[in-house]
């Protein structure tokens, strides 16, 4: 009876702490991320999620294809609202977006009319009491990219 009881103790333990351990995987995706999608954008590929350290700035290239518009946007846990996100053409080193200069707007919608690589960095700004170090706090992180053709405009 004893060996069956700690036997049980021990499987919802484990049940428990694998249960709540932090998955980040396809966070983007996720009504926690509170990105609303576009019904005329559709998902791209090369979007992200990852657990992150807050305070440490995180780096990933991506191919922006021509002739498309897109939506970047940056997503985070609850409670953790400033997000730096920058947008860079790897060709020349020019800053297609700093959000920044915008007021830490989670998203930007733009088009790029040639296939262009860009860097896309990110970091969690936090608003924490500034004696505590921001180091100790692992949370998740989406990236979130959507796209479609450019519409046709204007005379035929």
């Amino acid at each position: 009876m004893k060996i069956r009881f700690l036997g049980i103790l021990m499987l919802s333990l484990c049940y428990f702490v694998s249960g709540s351990a932090q998955s980040c995987s396809g966070f983007y995706k996720t009504s926690r991320c509170g990105f609303k999608q576009s019904s005329d954008f559709k998902q791209y590929g090369q979007a992200k999620s990852a657990a992150v350290m807050v305070g440490k700035e995180y780096k990933y290239e991506a191919v922006l294809y021509g002739m498309k518009d897109y939506i970047v946007g940056a997503c985070t846990e609850a409670g953790y609202k400033k997000i730096h996100l920058k947008i860079t053409d790897k060709k020349n080193n020019e800053v297609i977006y700093d959000n920044e200069e915008d007021d830490y707007n989670s998203n930007v919608a733009f088009s790029i009319e040639t296939t262009t690589n860009v860097e896309i960095a990110v970091e969690i700004v936090s608003e924490k009491d500034e004696s505590e170090d921001p180091e100790q706090y692992r949370v998740c992180l989406g990236v979130q990219i959507l796209w479609r053709k450019i519409p046709k405009m204007g005379f035929n």
